[in-house]
């Protein structure tokens, strides 16, 4: 059963996650708009792993596994292959052969979870290695916050020391974060508005004043401090939760569409951005034009062709869901 304003917090943020891969696309990161846009949903990543957490089933079987397997990696390996097949020639250009393109690849992929041909997909990774992790020592009866304090204590340790290279860190990264939604779920009910307001006032705080924000994929902190942002990601979360959950009230049908599909959104759209990139656009076009073809594309994309996702989930899966 889908928790409908779950699918609206989910398609709004896909909407912002493509939203800022288009600026970076057209080569405006300096734009204040996208600057400021980070100071708003600084929470946006740790979200999706957090929203796992929400739903996250403590039973650790061979089943489940597979079950897993099928909805994460699948996509994966399938999203992964088309792009590597559409940025295969500059690969080769840049790497001098095939065979060094493909050896590139395997190394993206153990050190940070994705290669550049799609690069979004870390996540998927991510979430399947912290999923599982978590899974199975929930299996054995550990109580849930004594995993978390062992967790925070060895991940400030290897950023202290700067032994985390980025899949280990995102990885580490989504297993906090999918564990304060398994908790979150549990308390939720506890959370009075006293509460609430004192996040809305942290979180308001770090967007405003002395603002800390860590690149997720890379676990790297841009700015601020770790202890700041863990707090106000988490008020983040639960506020932007809330006023969602009150919007939702009335019937938002193209972000429950998106948020309900967001696994097709999410794994499709830096492919569309790539072969405009190196097989359309002409290079040196001003970057404002190039943000408006690359939003048009992926309008019309997903416009005109209704039947796409549908398409693709037949071939990774190969029946219909």
């Amino acid at each position: 059963m889908r928790v409908r304003y779950i699918d609206n917090c989910s398609g709004l943020l896909i909407i912002y996650m493509i939203f800022t891969h288009i600026i970076q696309f057209s080569g405006l990161e300096n734009d204040e708009i996208y600057q400021y846009s980070f100071r708003v949903f600084y929470f946006f990543m740790p979200w999706f792993f957090f929203k796992s957490g929400q739903f996250l089933k403590v039973n650790y079987n061979s089943v489940n596994v597979v079950k897993l397997t099928k909805k994460l990696l699948y996509p994966l390996l399938f999203y992964t292959i088309i792009g590597c097949l559409l940025f295969i020639p500059f690969g080769i250009k840049e790497e001098g052969s095939v065979g060094l393109y493909l050896l590139r690849v395997i190394k993206d992929f153990v050190y940070k979870g994705s290669t550049y041909a799609n690069l979004p997909l870390w996540f998927l990774t991510s979430l399947f290695i912290a999923k599982v992790v978590l899974s199975k020592i929930l299996s054995i009866n550990i109580n849930v916050f004594i995993i978390l304090l062992i967790t925070l204590l060895f991940f400030f340790l290897i950023v202290y020391y700067d032994v985390c290279y980025p899949l280990l860190g995102s990885s580490f990264l989504g297993f906090l974060w999918i564990i304060f939604g398994y908790i979150y779920n549990k308390i939720e009910k506890y959370i009075h508005c006293k509460l609430i307001g004192f996040m809305a006032a942290l979180y308001l705080f770090n967007s405003l004043f002395n603002f800390s924000l860590v690149d997720v994929r890379t676990c790297s902190l841009v700015s601020g401090n770790w202890v700041q942002w863990f707090l106000s990601v988490f008020s983040g979360i639960v506020i932007f939760n809330k006023i969602i959950a009150l919007a939702s009230k009335r019937n938002v049908t193209i972000l429950y569409k998106i948020g309900s599909s967001s696994m097709f959104y999410y794994c499709s759209h830096w492919l569309i951005l790539l072969v405009l990139k190196y097989y359309i656009i002409p290079q040196n076009i001003n970057g404002n034009i190039v943000f408006f073809v690359n939003g048009l594309a992926l309008l019309a994309f997903y416009g005109l062709f209704p039947y796409m996702k549908r398409i693709l989930i037949n071939c990774i899966y190969g029946s219909k869901e």
